[in-house]
C-alpha cells in the first residue's frame, strides 16, 4: 500500500509541475510553441492518469482477493520494515536532499565537491585520489569549460 501512494504522489507531482510549465507557456509569442506543448501535455496527463487508474485498480483487486487476518503487519511495521532493509537507500537519498539544500548556500562548485566526496565514501570508497582528486578534477574541467569558454552562470553561494 506504501508503494501505492508514493506512486500516485510522484504522479501527483508530475502532473503540477505539468500544470504549471503548460500555463507558463501559454505566454510564448509563437502559435507553434504553445501548441507542441500542448500536445505533449495532454499526452502527458493522459498516460498520468491511466498510470493512476491503474494503481488504483491493482490495490482494489487485491483488497478483495486477500482477508486480512490476523497475523498481517500494520502499516507501520510495514513502513519501519520497508526502512530497515533500505537503509543505504535511505541514506544516499538523504545524502543527495543536503546536496541539493547546500547549492543556494554554498555555491555549485563547493556543495559538489562535498557532495561527490561524501557519497564516494557512503558507496564504500577509501582511497584519497576517489574522495578528492576525481571530484576536484572533474569540477575543475567544468569549470573551464562552462564558466571560462562558454561563459555559463552556475548558482554562487558564500564560498565560491
Amino acid at each position: 500500500m506504501l508503494n501505492q501512494i508514493v506512486n500516485i504522489l510522484f504522479l501527483l507531482f508530475i502532473a503540477a509541475f505539468s500544470v504549471r510549465y503548460y500555463f507558463q507557456v501559454q505566454e510564448l509569442p509563437t502559435f507553434e510553441e504553445r501548441e507542441v506543448v500542448g500536445i505533449v501535455f495532454w499526452l502527458l496527463m493522459l498516460f498520468v492518469v491511466v498510470d493512476i487508474g491503474s494503481i488504483i485498480l491493482k490495490f482494489v483487486s487485491k483488497k478483495r482477493e486477500s482477508q486480512k487476518g490476523e497475523g498481517e503487519p500494520s502499516v507501520s511495521e510495514r513502513f519501519l520494515n520497508l526502512v530497515r532493509s533500505n537503509k543505504q537507500d535511505l541514506v544516499l537519498l538523504l545524502i543527495f536532499l543536503l546536496y541539493l539544500a547546500a547549492i543556494p548556500l554554498l555555491g555549485f562548485f563547493t556543495s559538489s565537491f562535498g557532495f561527490s566526496a561524501v557519497l564516494s565514501y557512503a558507496l564504500s570508497s577509501r582511497r584519497i585520489k576517489e574522495l578528492i582528486l576525481t571530484p576536484g578534477i572533474v569540477l575543475a574541467v567544468v569549470y573551464f569549460f562552462f564558466v571560462t569558454l562558454l561563459n555559463a552562470k552556475f548558482p554562487k553561494g558564500m564560498l565560491f
